[in-house]
Formats: C-alpha cells, structure tokens, sequence
C-alpha cells in the first residue's frame, strides 16, 4: 500500500490501495480494485467507482459520491453522502454535515 503525508495539489485518480495522512486539494476518484483511506484532509469530493472502496477516518470538504463501492465513514463529511449503488456504512462518531 502507497502512503501520502504530503500535499497533493489537484485531483487524483486512485487505481493502487492509498493511505492518505495528508491533503488532496480536490478530488478524489476511486477506482475498481481499489482503497483510499482518508485519514488527512480530501479538499474537494471523493467518487467512488463501482468495485472501489473508501474509509474516511479523517475530512473531506466536499461530498461523497458512491456510483457502486464500499464505503465506511467513521470521521467527517462537510458536504453530503450520495448513494447511487453501493455499500454505505456511517459509524457512531461519524459527521455529516451536508
């Protein structure tokens, strides 16, 4: 697994499973056989492609956008969580605030 303590500045298509401690300027897309694990700062929105998988441990300021993963939310979403195929689970402690 790829870990990231840094900035990444831009958007960023994960294809290899990521932990990210530090902070994507804006958007995060996921692709099918992949994990992020957002344990910094994601500044805009993740996408969660069909077959991917996210755990948000840490923010994202933007919203969440599952077009058919798994995800897990267990720390804090500024924007709102949309659904549109896929598995949603949100932990006791979790924020959502959209």
């Amino acid at each position: 697994m790829r870990e990231e303590d840094g900035t990444i500045e831009g958007d960023l298509r994960v294809t290899e499973d990521l932990e990210l401690n530090g902070t994507l300027t804006k958007t995060a897309t996921v692709a099918a056989g992949a994990t992020l694990y957002v344990n910094g700062t994601v500044g805009g929105d993740v996408v969660l492609e069909r077959g991917s998988s996210v755990v948000v441990a840490g923010t994202v300021s933007g919203s969440v956008i599952n077009r058919g993963g798994s995800l897990r939310v267990s720390g804090r979403v500024v924007g709102k969580i949309r659904r549109i195929s896929g598995t949603t689970q949100l932990e006791p402690g979790a924020i959502v605030n959209g």
